[in-house]
């Protein structure tokens, strides 16, 4: 079965597939981490994770019978790994690093956390670190791969695990949770929002709610804040606590690792609509936390009693958070593959015909300098279908959309 123009189409669509394959592994991520509580979805998560792998690993592993792509600019993550190296000079080292990040944490659980288990956040630090330790040993040819998942990682961690380990240094507390960023981040603003939903609630830690209430509340989790308010059928308060499993920090980091690293694969610089939409996204991402934690609230405000709006809460968050948020992921990817579409890999197209200042006419148009294609210029199209003028396609020299070769025809010897 010849697969080459399924292939040829698939790199010709580069852009959606690879967005497609971010959402895919963001939902498998979620269902395996996070799953909803009374399901059995984990188990979804694992082919939703294995097919999100596997296309990437086909859009951008090579393959051996394939000519080698023209050499340009260097990515994003190169970029960064090799600024990161000193210029390459600490490339030798990697290892070195990664061994220290596993002996480090692995001495923290042994001799400073109050639980020795291992959290979400250490097999994070001890992925980077193993990482880092095969990081020469992957052939020259997967480069690109190897540098963009070394930036997926490293943003990881810098969201995850930076700051709590700065909270920590900061209060002399070597057991402080996440509960830290709902304290900060999450909690005041989702009490601010149901306020303004008309539901009065105030924010306190459970001794703080029970000394109020005269009630012995059982927390879910030690520390974490909870959210109080009256059901408007109800004549008992209840709380809504944001334990480190719903607070959203891990779904937020994971979003912003997969952008980034989808960035630094696509572009080899850094444009003002890139830092907008990075930006932007990290913001929205925050705020839908805020919202899937105010749908919640207000689940559970318009409960007939007490009891119930325990029971709807529970249900909501174990189904419509994770909804919301990938509701959101999904309207923010559409969104982005329409107006943050890959440059054409910056290629100097200073040699080919100049587009003319006049108004274009309409039709199809050379999908590197822009122009019509006419009948004055000689034209070709690609496996992956774009048009191009052949002298702008001979100048870059391979498609930028499949990357296959440009192959000047063969010219016929005139008498």
């Amino acid at each position: 079965m010849d697969l080459s123009r399924l292939r040829a189409w698939a790199q010709g669509h580069r852009t959606l597939l690879t967005l497609a394959s971010a959402f895919l592994l963001f939902i498998g991520v979620e269902l395996i981490l996070f799953t909803p509580k009374g399901t059995d979805l984990e188990w979804f998560g694992l082919p939703f994770l294995a097919a999100g792998g596997f296309l990437l690993a086909y859009l951008y592993l090579p393959r051996r019978e394939e000519a080698p792509a023209p050499a340009g600019p260097p990515k994003l993550a190169t970029k960064l790994l090799h600024r990161l190296t000193w210029g390459g000079r600490l490339m030798p080292w990697l290892p070195g690093v990664g061994i220290l990040l596993i002996a480090l944490d692995v001495g923290f659980n042994a001799f400073l956390a109050a639980t020795p288990g291992l959290g979400t956040q250490d097999i994070l630090l001890l992925m980077l670190g193993a990482f880092l330790i095969a990081f020469r040993l992957v052939p020259e040819r997967y480069a690109v791969g190897r540098d963009t998942v070394f930036v997926f990682l490293l943003v990881l961690n810098l969201i995850l695990n930076v700051p709590i380990l700065l909270f920590r240094a900061a209060n002399a507390d070597f057991n402080a949770s996440v509960d830290a960023y709902a304290w900060a981040l999450l909690a005041p603003q989702t009490s601010a929002t149901l306020n303004l939903f008309g539901v009065g609630s105030w924010v306190g830690s459970c001794p703080e709610i029970a000394r109020a209430l005269g009630q012995n509340f059982q927390c879910t989790g030690i520390g974490s804040p909870g959210i109080v308010f009256t059901p408007l059928h109800g004549a008992e308060p209840v709380a809504l606590f944001i334990t480190t499993a719903c607070s959203g920090i891990y779904s937020f980091g994971l979003f912003t690792s997969i952008f980034t690293a989808y960035v630094t694969t696509e572009y080899t610089k850094l444009t003002r609509r890139v830092v907008l939409f990075l930006v932007l996204g990290a913001v929205a991402s925050y705020v839908a936390n805020i919202l899937r934690m105010t749908v919640i609230g207000l689940v559970g405000y318009y409960g007939s009693n007490p009891q119930e709006s325990i029971q709807n809460m529970l249900l909501a968050h174990s189904n419509a958070g994770l909804l919301i948020f990938l509701g959101w992921v999904s309207l923010f990817m559409a969104v982005m593959f329409k107006f943050l579409k890959p440059p054409v890999e910056e290629i100097d197209t200073t040699t080919a015909k100049p587009a003319t200042v006049e108004e274009r006419p309409r039709g199809t148009r050379c999908a590197l300098c822009g122009d019509a294609m006419t009948l004055a210029i000689k034209g070709t199209r690609c496996t992956c279908g774009r048009f191009y003028h052949e002298p702008c396609l001979a100048n870059a020299g391979a498609c930028p959309e499949c990357r296959t070769p440009y192959a000047r025809p063969a010219e016929t010897a005139t008498a």
